[in-house]
């Protein structure tokens, strides 16, 4: 017998499910059994219930199923509070809910929803829900209005059937444009079905119940989430209207059955119960399952409230000790809290995304934090745990398997569910957010008396109590106060002043509690007790729930509890070490509980607070769950008093933001309150009035005489600036408050302005203000703005709620001077803007408008700077998030509109132009979470409105007289233009004190009227101008660029037949006559007598001006009054851009071949469109080619009558899109087209995001564009000149008329010449045009295959020449040059005349085309020839131009550039990689020092500039400096200077010889000691160097420099040695008489500077010099130059005559005989010197090896063993010092003794005999000093580097044992090896005579 089955109905697409039960399946069962197959979650799952079909009644979760109903609705039974959040937590869940929703509506089934109170609502539902079916399911809109049926609620169409369907395309078209996707939709449905039955899926039950002891007949309802009467509440039957309430559902204490009667008692935790009775018992468990559903999702999760209605699966939870799908982090938490991560310790839950499967979070030993393990339910009560594939029974039996406490896994103890979790499954729970707003007028009237709005300041403590203006006079300790004017019995410091209390005065005070110190522990006093001098008062913060009073909110005792990262808060009690706070890690100690409103930090739990203070507002302590760091992080808390209109106020230097008001009023009232309650004491506010918007400070609006400020602080109050007498402060305490706004009114009638409280006749100050020849008299009792600052102020103005409309902002400079809150959506935070503006405009987001970091900076940029969005976390940490270019972003004669969104980490700018509203960019960054407020301001004018449309009276004229200029001149301006063309606001011509005397220009008082217009007082004729001030405060004249007239002389139609302006000569200069005169020279043709033709309003009007009655392409013309001349063309150009630019198009595309640059699939083809002729509507084709073969696509614009977009491949559609009135007539339309491998996209003009794009896998690379219309009518094409294109054409269809200028970069009424590119084999034919629709052309044809060019008109030939050499050839370019006067028409081709042609007629030409009448021709026209035979060549980058930057010092932002043209890509190449543009920090040296930009010229000039001189010795020389560079140095940098040196050596003036002249450096009487490198160094104000200019100077001596002899050495200096540390990559070559001697090529100048000569020769003889040179650079220098002489070799006589030793001796004698006879008489004496010295010497001395000192050293032999020897020396101290120094000596063997070194003599030991000796090593070779004289000549190089190695090692080896030596000289060092490989010394003891240190 097969299992019964039961029908389950859902609204998913209207699925049935069958399912089967036994007699044990639950109604709970079926649920999650359907659930399951929906894919909803385990935790959502538990919103649903069972309802039997065509009733009300539930089945509660444990019912069980029985034959009478077998057919059930699957139905979200309990509703959340906030139902977008459902869509967080299971997006499949909230998708059943829409539907569900929908369906109800869709069939009348929602009680709320009255046909006649919604009908409108209804209808509006159901187009929304049609909507979204577009969306979702990409259904055509004629498709959903076809089925309207399905959308539309039955109970409308009864009643409206046939009128519904107007409304309903209507309101389909006006949503099309919008740019919203399908969830948005869904959940605008939900929120509009909230408003209109706010009580949906409430239920309502009929009962019974006793009232005053009667039975009576009710109604019960149940409505958790009302907003005002929330829970349950009955109704008699007699009485519907009168609701009663019962409790809420919180107030739930439990709910029983009485088994004798069935009645229902609901017991209150009031402690009174209520008794229901049901009339079945269906009912009376359908109304129970409610209650106990909603009370387990809003209070106890795991808490039935009724025993007889239990949840099964809860009951199986029980059982497992088992957590509902709570979630890991719920589950870590209540580890910690519970067990502090004990190991063994573990808890079960469920998952959160899959049925049947656990989680067991475990704590061990070696983790911190408790790991997880997967837990299967496989079968039943079977279960598999983790890699395990035992099957356990049951959960004690897995426990007792995973009970060893070293096993890997301890189970121990297992932590159940408890019903006073607070668990993340409370879906159901209010979360009471404080920004919820309450639009309901009974709510908020319910709601009032519970908020915190009656607060008496008196008695409040706010954070340190500055404000506290209680009579408390007693300590925390109890004892009384002592007066603060009293010194007994404690002096009071005399830095406590009246100023420092709230009232102002010591006196006032009197003995209260006060904090006149600011002390962070509140108000305190000094004590009447001697032991105790002050304390604190204890006064308690003031404690408000729900809402804050102050910013910073320290008074806050709410239960929030989420950061604004929606974080969960951590615990206060505990110290935190290490919280990273705006990117650094500071630690927090435990805070005291007195810095708490509840006085207790366990009480304050994880809610946000603000025990320090923090201006910022309520924070706490966050986990980032990454990282695991703690964060602290502000929360979202709502003041308690939130008025209209407010804005937050900081003090900057300057007046930059203002508002505009509406200047007809004479008074306003305005609030004001603190931020902050500690500048309670010194905090101000300014407010001004003014009627221009500058950029000023209060003392410069006076002296300007624009504006008023009104000052406000707790001292004192007044009419500060503008004050026609001395300002006098009216005391005013107390008027800036932190707990409340202080209200105001000011009112003013000129000269007079008066301040008082709202409600108050008494002022507080009458003030008269200046007037007298000012703006102020000028215009009387009007003021056009206001602006606000303060020390941390909120404001509240009453303009944005009156009815002069949309406040417009004014922001003139980058300081943060306002901010705004942001506004909330339904998903996060957003900011809808309106801007215009010159050249940026910037945005700051921050959490808090007292803070500065964290923050999030937009920079929109105009042109050619990148916008850009930054985040700092602190002052140090700004990081680029997103960069992009966009030129068209800003514009300050166009407002443009924009929004931001913010949601979670994501942010989204929009901009909304005519055609829709297009995503620019979404990014994504974790603070984007944190921001809250928002602040406008610009480098120069912007003007914003936020959160509105722009009033009419703010958008800019239009450029028509008077506010447009004529000429270049301007001089006749009158107009209001008051901006500069850098966009700088203008100074007022009136204000004598800081504009200079051009105002005087104007007649007596004009200047007033000339207001701060731009005017050419001066009559300079360069045009208007101002004077401004700049970005550095000092005041300039700047020109402002009018905008050029547009209407009169311009043309907004492409034909022109819209021109109605009075020009009536033609472009060559002929007159035109009257269209309507009978005495004309060509009568007007009968087609254009017409008055419907043209554009006047009366015939008349026309006169004898341009008009174009024939819809001529070319525009406007006339007749003309020359016979010779009909018609002729007028110069009327198209307003907006340059005819020499735009191309009419007129025909199909086929034939015609243009080649796609590289840069066309880099960034794109970038173009205009605008239909030519405004009463036809036409679209554009383009057509895409491969390289070879024919397929191609195809894709049409503003097809189907302008609306539609389609994509063809092989003639098939692959995509359409409906897009209407794409192109636009009278108005160009700007657009960007991609096209490269595999993609197609087009997107609008500044908008990097595409509107329509095909992206293809299939292989398609376009190498060929065309482009056409399509059914043949003209459209204008736009293209920029640097576009120019090259074509390949077919065809001889003249399918593109363009001007004869094309491509030019200047505009010119005529051009006589066009230059034209051509190869190939075609016959090309070339239309030359006057008019081109309404003339017929001169056609000039080129032929090749007859090698002739030939011109015809109308069909016949006027002139053919033949060409001998050919006309063009298919293989290479051939250059032609088409000019022509109006006789003359002349073709040459590469500067040969071919061709010429005489008219009788006049030649006028505008417009010429191209065509090829047979065989193909490329060509293109005033441009540079396309590479096309030579092999690919890719392009490469120039160097990066100069930094644009927004400051000249000190750190700015800017950009600069590059181009692809070293080398430029060919057509086959490839663009160069990368963008051409970088931007970033610039200028970021100090001020004062010396720029980046000079630096670089200075090196540029160094690498392209040498200065090289060769003097003859005594002449005198001038070293000129750098002047060019100097100048900029000292403007730059004043405090830089510069010293001359000359190889290195700084040069000292000598008197009369070397002296400074200026800048530059005199040398007279030059020598051979002035060679070489001067350098003039520059020393910037860090004190770095720079070289500034570089110069060798070589100076030629009269005599030889050197004189010398053959054989001899000698060594010649370069004197090169600073250039090597200036250049790189230098060479050295030496000359000698004009020949290289020898070369050294590229080498380092110090080791060449210097050439030895070894063995001279007389072949040395002669000049020599050095030159040095960079091959590189192409830089050479002479450095010395040298003469030398080199005579016979020397001998032995010669040298006794010229040596420096012997020249006295014997250099007089004249001859070498005369020295040798001198020489004779020397020897013989000398001889018998030495005889008698040795004969002295051998009997008076022994011999020794040597004696030194205290010590003698002799040759000995050291027997060691039998027959062994060796030699060793012997160190003896002498006899008579033995006694005295035989210690040391000792001391001395005892250090030496070990060490173990080759490079140190070695001490063998020492003898004890009478004397002390040492015995040593001994070495033949003697001492180096001795052995250096000896063997000179053999001595190498290597040999002194090999030597040196090996002191180095000795001392080394010293070093490591702590001695030294201290008498290192060469007599120290023996020789022990010499030979041909090596040389060999050791180091020996230094002797006792030095004193020797220890290792210190």
């Amino acid at each position: 017998m097969s299992e019964p089955h039961v029908k389950v109905n859902t609204v998913l697409d209207n699925r049935v499910f069958d399912v089967p039960y036994s007699p044990s399946t639950t109604a709970e069962d079926i649920c999650v059994y359907v659930c399951k197959q929906l894919g909803i979650s385990p935790i959502t799952r538990h919103l649903f219930a069972l309802r039997i079909t065509g009733k009300q009644n539930f089945l509660r979760p444990s019912s069980l199923f029985t034959e009478k109903y077998t057919q059930f609705d699957l139905r979200i039974r309990f509703k959340v509070p906030i139902v977008h959040k459902l869509r967080k937590i299971d997006e499949r869940t909230y998708d059943y809910y829409f539907h569900q929703a929908r369906t109800d509506v869709l069939e009348n089934k929602i009680p709320d929803i009255v046909y006649e109170k919604y009908r409108r609502e209804l209808v509006g539902l159901g187009i929304t829900d049609m909507y979204r079916v577009m969306l979702e399911k990409d259904i055509p809109r004629e498709t959903v209005e076809n089925e309207y049926k399905k959308y539309i609620p039955k109970e409308v169409l009864k009643r409206h059937s046939f009128f519904i369907k107007k409304p309903i395309h209507d309101t389909l078209g006006k949503l099309q444009k919008s740019v919203h996707d399908a969830k948005y939709v869904k959940a605008e449905y939900l929120k509009q079905l909230d408003i209109i039955a706010p009580e949906y899926l409430s239920e309502v039950y009929k009962a019974v119940t006793d009232e005053d002891g009667a039975v009576c007949s009710v109604f019960i309802k149940t409505t958790p989430n009302h907003p005002t009467e929330p829970g349950i509440k009955y109704c008699m039957e007699s009485k519907k209207e009168q609701w009663i309430q019962v409790c809420t559902i919180e107030e739930l204490g439990f709910i029983s059955i009485r088994d004798e009667d069935g009645t229902v008692e609901i017991s209150r935790k009031n402690g009174i119960p209520f008794y229901l009775k049901f009339s079945n018992l269906q009912t009376m468990f359908s109304f129970i399952s409610l209650l106990d559903g909603y009370y387990r999702l809003t209070c106890k999760w795991t808490f039935n409230i009724c025993k007889d209605v239990p949840t099964p699966s809860l009951q199986k939870l029980y059982s497992m000790k088992c957590h509902g799908p709570v979630g890991g982090e719920f589950s870590y938490a209540k580890l910690e809290e519970k067990r502090s991560n004990r190991p063994g310790c573990f808890i079960i839950r469920e998952s959160a995304v899959k049925y049947n499967d656990y989680y067991i979070d475990v704590c061990t030993k070696d983790s911190l934090k408790p790991k997880t393990y997967k837990l299967e339910r496989i079968s039943g009560d079977e279960f598999i745990f983790n890699d395990d594939l035992t099957r356990y029974k049951s959960i004690p039996q897995l426990v007792a398997a995973y009970n060893d406490p070293n096993g890997a896994i301890f189970l121990q103890e297992c932590l159940p569910p408890s019903e006073y979790d607070t668990s993340p499954l409370l879906l159901c729970q209010s979360d009471n957010l404080p920004g919820d707003s309450v639009t309901d007028t009974s709510a908020v009237n319910n709601l009032m008396p519970s908020a915190p709005m009656c607060i008496n300041c008196k008695n409040l403590q706010v954070f340190k109590g500055l404000e506290y203006l209680g009579d408390i006079a007693k300590t925390e300790s109890w004892i009384r106060c002592q007066s603060w004017t009293s010194n007994s019995p404690h002096a009071i410091p005399a830095t406590i002043i009246d100023d420092n209390f709230p009232e102002h005065s010591r006196k006032k005070a009197k003995n209260y509690c006060r904090n006149p110190t600011k002390d962070p522990n509140g108000p305190w006093c000094y004590s009447m007790s001697l032991d105790l001098k002050y304390d604190t008062c204890g006064i308690p913060l003031c404690s408000v729930t729900d809402c804050k009073i102050t910013g910073p909110g320290m008074e806050y005792a709410g239960d929030y509890k989420k950061g604004l990262s929606d974080r969960k808060c951590l615990k206060w009690n505990k110290d935190r070490s290490k919280v990273k706070d705006k990117g650094e890690y500071v630690s927090y100690d435990k805070f005291k509980k007195t810095r708490f409103p509840e006085g207790d930090v366990s009480k304050a739990k994880k809610y946000c607070r603000n025990p320090n203070g923090d201006v910022g507002g309520p924070w706490c302590f966050v986990e980032n769950e990454d990282t695991d760091e703690i964060e602290k992080e502000y929360c979202d808390i709502p003041f308690c008093q939130i008025s209209d209109c407010e804005v937050f106020t900081r003090n900057t230097p300057n007046y930059t933001h203002f508002t505009d008001f509406n200047n007809t009023l004479s008074q306003f009232s305005f609030g004001v309150k603190l931020w902050d309650s500690d500048a309670y004491s010194n905090a101000n506010a300014t407010l001004t009035l003014s009627v221009v918007a500058l950029p000023v400070t209060g003392q410069e609006m006076r002296d300007l005489g624009t504006g008023l400020e009104i000052f406000l602080s707790n001292k004192g109050s007044a009419l500060t600036f503008g004050n026609k007498d001395t300002p006098e402060y009216e005391d005013t305490p107390g008027i800036l408050k932190s707990t409340s706004f202080t209200m105001f009114t000011l009112s003013w009638t000129a000269p007079f302005i008066t301040l008082s409280y709202e409600g108050q006749i008494k002022p507080i100050f009458l003030a008269e203000y200046r007037t007298k020849k000012n703006l102020l008299g000028e215009r009387k009792n009007k003021f056009d703005f206001y602006s606000a600052q303060g020390t941390k102020v909120m404001w509240t103005f009453p303009f944005c709620m009156d009815d002069f409309g949309c406040d417009v902002q004014t922001t003139t400079g980058p300081q943060w001077q306002q901010f705004w809150p942001l506004r909330s959506s339904e998903v996060g935070q957003e900011l809808s803007f309106q801007l215009r503006a010159f050249h940026s405009a910037y945005l700051l987001f921050v959490p808090s408008p007292a803070v500065d970091y964290p923050s999030v900076k937009f920079m929109l940029q105009h042109d050619n700077q990148m916008s850009r969005i930054t985040v700092n976390v602190n002052k140090n940490s700004e990081v680029v998030v997103k960069e992009l270019e966009l030129p068209a972003i800003l514009d300050y004669w166009n407002w443009h509109e924009f929004s931001i969104a913010f949601f979670a980490d994501t942010m989204q700018f929009y901009w909304t132009k005519s055609e829709g509203t297009n995503m620019i960019f979404e990014i994504q960054h974790v603070l984007f979470k944190n921001v809250l407020w928002f602040s406008p301001s610009s480098n120069s004018i912007a003007h914003w409105t936020f959160f509105c449309v722009p009033p009419e009276v703010s958008k800019p004229p239009a450029p028509l007289l008077p506010e447009c200029a004529l000429n270049r001149e301007e001089g006749d301006y009158k107009g209001t233009q008051d901006v500069t063309s850098e966009g700088m606001a203008c100074l007022p011509w009136s204000s004598t004190k800081m504009v200079p005397e051009e105002g005087n220009d104007f007649p007596e008082n004009s200047s007033l009227k000339a207001w701060n217009y731009c005017r050419d007082p001066s009559q300079e004729k360069r045009g208007t101008y101002c004077y401004t001030f700049n970005r550095y405060k000092t005041i300039e004249k700047s020109y402002c660029h009018l905008r050029k007239c547009k209407s009169e002389d311009c043309k907004m139609a492409g034909s022109g037949n819209d021109y109605v302006g009075t020009l009536s000569t033609t472009r060559s200069n002929r007159s035109c006559e009257y269209w309507f005169s009978n005495a004309t020279v060509h009568p007007v043709e009968q087609q254009y007598l017409s008055e419907t033709l043209y554009a006047d309003l009366f015939l008349n009007y026309t006169e004898n001006h341009c008009r174009n009655p024939a819809r001529d392409m070319g525009g406007s013309w006339c007749y003309t009054n020359d016979a010779d001349v009909d018609k002729d063309m007028c110069n009327v150009r198209d307003c907006d851009r340059p005819e020499e630019n735009i191309i009419i198009l007129g025909g199909a595309t086929a034939g015609r071949k243009i080649y796609i640059l590289p840069q066309w699939k880099i960034t794109g083809l970038e173009f205009g469109i605008k239909q030519w002729n405004p009463d036809v509507t036409e679209g554009i084709q383009f057509n895409f080619y491969p390289r070879q073969g024919n397929n191609k696509f195809e894709l049409v614009m503003a097809a189907n009558g302008n609306e539609k977009m389609f994509l063809y491949y092989k003639n098939n559609i692959i995509k359409q899109k409906t897009l209407i009135h794409l192109i636009g007539s009278g108005k160009w339309t700007d657009f960007w087209l991609l096209m490269r491998k595999g993609e197609i996209s087009i997107g609008f003009k500044g908008v990097p995001n595409s509107f329509f794009e095909y992206i293809s896998d299939e292989v398609f690379d376009p190498m060929f564009l065309s482009f056409g219309t399509v059914e043949g009518n003209p459209i204008g094409f736009f293209l920029q000149s640097d576009q120019c294109y090259t074509e390949n054409v077919t065809s001889s269809d003249f399918t593109k008329t363009m001007p004869i200028g094309l491509w030019s970069t200047t505009q010119n009424p005529i051009y006589r010449n066009f230059s034209l590119l051509i190869r190939g084999d075609g016959i090309v034919v070339l239309p030359l045009m006057t008019l081109p629709s309404i003339l017929l052309p001169y056609n000039l044809k080129i032929d090749p295959r007859k090698k002739e060019i030939s011109i015809s008109h109308d069909n016949n030939v006027l002139e053919r020449h033949p060409v001998n050499e050919g006309v063009f050839t298919h293989d290479k370019w051939s250059h032609f040059l088409i000019s022509f006067n109006e006789n003359y028409l002349n073709v040459t081709k590469e500067n040969q005349t071919v061709f010429m042609f005489y008219s009788m007629k006049p030649l006028l030409f505008y417009w010429f085309s191209f065509g090829v009448e047979a065989g193909w021709a490329i060509w293109s026209v005033n441009c540079e020839e396309l590479d096309l035979d030579g092999p690919p060549r890719d392009g490469g980058w120039s160097a990066w131009s100069p930094w644009h930057c927004t400051v000249k010092c000190g750190g700015g932002e800017g950009f600069r550039t590059r181009n692809c043209t070293n080398p430029k890509p060919n057509i086959w190449g490839r663009l160069c990689p990368g963008s051409h543009k970088a931007t970033g920090i610039c200028n970021d040296f100090v001020c004062g020092d010396v720029s980046p930009t000079t630096l670089e010229k200075i090196r540029g000039r160094l690498q392209t500039h040498q200065f090289s001189f060769v003097v003859n010795e005594g002449k005198s020389l001038v070293l000129e400096n750098d002047h060019e560079m100097l100048k900029i140095i000292v403007k730059e940098s004043p405090d830089a200077y510069y010293e001359w040196t000359l190889n290195g050596v700084f040069i000292h003036p000598e008197e009369n010889r070397v002296v400074h002249q200026g800048d530059d450096l005199v040398v007279r009487n030059v020598d051979v000691g002035d060679s070489g490198v001067y350098v003039c160094m520059l020393y910037r104000v860090n004190k770095k160097r720079v070289v500034l200019k570089v110069i060798s100077v070589a100076v030629v001596s009269e005599d030889y420099t050197i004189k010398t002899r053959a054989t001899r050495s000698t060594t010649i200096s370069c004197k090169s040695v600073v250039l090597g540390y200036i250049y790189s990559d230098l060479s050295l070559k030496l000359y000698l008489n004009d020949e290289v001697y020898k070369d050294f090529g590229t080498t380092m100048l110090a080791a060449v500077n210097s050439e030895f000569f070894d063995n001279l020769n007389m072949s040395h003889t002669g000049d020599w010099k050095c030159v040095v040179e960079q091959k590189d650079l192409k830089l050479s220098w002479v450095t010395n130059y040298l003469r030398m002489e080199v005579k016979k070799a020397p001998n032995f006589y010669t040298n006794l005559m010229e040596d420096n030793l012997t020249r006295p001796l014997f250099g007089w004698l004249s001859t070498e005989e005369n020295v040798f006879y001198a020489l004779v008489a020397i020897v013989v004496f000398v001889v018998i010197s030495v005889v008698l010295f040795l004969i002295m010497y051998f009997k008076f001395c022994q011999k020794k090896d040597g004696s030194r000192g205290i010590t003698m050293t002799y040759r000995s032999m050291w027997k060691i063993t039998k027959g062994k020897k060796i030699e060793v020396a012997m160190k003896v101290l002498k006899q008579e010092v033995c006694e005295k120094y035989s210690k040391e000596f000792l001391e001395l063997a005892g250090q030496y003794a070990y060490l173990q070194s080759s490079a140190i003599v070695r001490l063998f030991g020492i003898t004890l005999s009478s004397n002390v000796s040492l015995v040593l090593e001994y070495f033949r070779l003697g001492p180096l000093d001795e052995y250096l004289q000896d063997n000179k000549g053999l001595m190498k190089k290597v040999d002194l580097i090999e030597a040196a190695s090996n002191l180095a090692t000795a001392l080394w080896h010293l070093k490591e044992n702590g001695i030294v030596h201290g008498n290192i000289r060469c007599r120290k060092l023996m020789v022990s090896v010499h030979d041909e490989n090596s040389f060999t010394v050791k180091l020996t003891d230094p002797g006792i005579h030095i004193s020797y240190a220890s290792k210190e």
